[in-house]
């Protein structure tokens, strides 16, 4: 019993927003290229720190332009795929 109580609470949290106040991420025209160069130098160099540190900085907006690219460089860092998002930010940096 102690276990399906468990369980069940843990189910509701997973339902539930992480942070209740968090508040919708401000709007920007497009991500900042100064931000996408960074990442991209980061890349080259395999500093994950740096990669990390640029592009939480790029998920703390949404975009009206360009917020797919967001998304997909959050994938590729998650995969590992440093070539890929070099290739694509050549035309950035």
């Amino acid at each position: 019993q102690k276990v399906e109580t468990l369980l069940s609470n843990l189910r509701s949290v997973e339902k539930e927003p992480f942070c209740k106040s968090e508040k919708p991420a401000e709007r920007r025209n497009a991500p900042d290229p100064s931000l996408l160069k960074e990442l991209r130098k980061c890349c080259a160099r395999y500093d994950v720190t740096g990669m990390e540190k640029a592009l939480s900085e790029l998920e703390r907006y949404t975009y009206e332009s360009q917020d797919d690219l967001v998304k997909w460089l959050r994938e590729q860092v998650d995969d590992l795929e440093y070539g890929r998002i070099c290739k694509r930010l050549e035309d950035v940096a």
